[in-house]
């Protein structure tokens, strides 16, 4: 399998190099994909069994687990030879770190982390900056794994809306950034229609 992206930023959708696949997944088996591949490292599969099957024994959760998992694999197919998606042993599952898979809302991220380590005397006059903001503006489609549920199930629910938070303050602080960057230039039209669509999404701001 070549290079799979995931775009969780708006709602779920899966590409192989760049066409759109469509996973024969259950929602469970799609919000497994979704943790583990926003989490990384090792993640116990007791904890992850509770996180999609709460109200279920814990025999069953982890019968659940697994065929998620198997679903999984099923759906990712991978020809032999080539690099498996998950690690996993009896205790733990895991993204593998050598597969080519990239994640939007990840990608989002690491462009504001790239510019906060960015040395410069000013930020907003930074075009290397600059650019990575734009960037990251064209990645968010929208909420994190918006209008994506499972039907009340709790613990899940809240890692999400933990998510959601996170990466739309973020996307608050993007337009704030790009909208000073435009005031610093003297393009105070551009600055403005930033700042008002910032407001639209922090009316508190």
């Amino acid at each position: 399998m070549g290079r799979l992206s995931l775009y969780l930023l708006g709602g779920f959708q899966v590409q192989l190099e760049g066409q759109e696949l469509e996973l024969v997944l259950p929602l469970k088996g799609k919000a497994l994909l979704a943790y583990l591949v926003m989490e990384r490292g090792a993640q116990r599969r007791d904890k992850l069994a509770g996180l999609l099957w709460p109200d279920c024994s814990e025999a069953q959760a982890h019968h659940n687990l697994s065929q998620a998992l198997y679903g999984m694999r099923k759906a990712l197919a991978l020809s032999p030879g080539e690099t498996p998606m998950i690690l996993g042993d009896a205790l733990e599952l895991q993204l593998n770190p050598q597969a080519q898979v990239w994640v939007d809302a990840r990608e989002f991220s690491a462009l504001l982390e790239a510019n906060e380590r960015h040395a410069h005397p000013s930020t907003n006059t930074c075009p290397e900056c600059f650019e990575r903001l734009q960037r990251a503006r064209a990645l968010y489609r929208g909420g994190f794994l918006e209008d994506f549920s499972l039907h009340n199930i709790i613990p899940f629910d809240e890692w999400c809306l933990v998510q959601r938070e996170r990466l739309h303050r973020q996307h608050v602080l993007v337009l704030q950034r790009m909208a000073e960057h435009h005031a610093a230039q003297g393009e105070m039209e551009r600055a403005m229609e930033l700042a008002w669509q910032q407001v639209e999404l922090d009316p508190l701001s």
